[in-house]
């Protein structure tokens, strides 16, 4: 079995007195993979889910569907769940999912459309770049409904045969769910090293725009 091993590492930037905004469950979860890692699976190659890395569906070399589901602290009002696929061609990747989190008062539900491609730079190495639009839905019982786009950028870069970064970046258009309470911009960036074919060991860090 290969073995992972994960580092997150969070932070917030914030300017002046500008208030900070909620930070909503859709930066996180998506994946079982990514939540035993603790999130650190920005640089993770082989990522699939939701809220993954735009980039890694170039990565990918077949068709792949996963499903991913939780429940906080046994609280029906917390659960979570997400089901994405990812389908491959020569001419890019397509990937594509929904999530819902939340309970009878509150709900979160989002669905996702990516695109993915390798390209060569005239080396025999690849950058791999991603972008993904995301419809965010929000429901509160008494106060009604609204929803937003969202768009996400993703990279993978091999520095070295077994050193990959990757970066990404949520929210890049601004987009808000409530006039002037944007939705959080978020920036992660990340490593992955792969010490054998049994271990590799994964550093991200994760940073809010609050």
């Amino acid at each position: 079995m290969r073995h992972l091993l994960g580092l997150l590492v969070a932070g917030c930037l914030m300017a002046g007195s500008s208030p900070a905004h909620g930070q909503s469950t859709y930066d996180l979860f998506g994946g079982a993979r990514a939540s035993a890692l603790g999130y650190a699976s920005t640089a993770l190659t082989t990522a699939s889910g939701v809220h993954g890395n735009p980039a890694a569906a170039a990565r990918r070399s077949h068709r792949v569907v996963s499903f991913f589901a939780r429940e906080a602290f046994g609280l029906s009002a917390l659960r979570y769940g997400s089901v994405a696929g990812t389908w491959p061609a020569a001419w890019g990747s397509v990937s594509g999912g929904a999530s819902t989190f939340g309970g009878d008062g509150y709900r979160e539900v989002h669905y996702s459309l990516g695109y993915a491609r390798g390209l060569s730079f005239g080396t025999s190495r690849h950058v791999h770049l991603g972008l993904t639009g995301r419809y965010y839905h929000t429901r509160i019982d008494g106060y009604g409904s609204t929803g937003a786009v969202g768009l996400h950028l993703g990279l993978l870069l091999p520095l070295l045969s077994s050193l990959d970064l990757g970066a990404h970046a949520t929210n890049v258009n601004g987009p808000s769910l409530v006039e002037g309470e944007p939705l959080p911009q978020t920036l992660s960036m990340g490593l992955q090293y792969r010490a054998g074919d049994a271990l590799r060991v994964l550093v991200d860090v994760f940073n809010t725009i609050c």
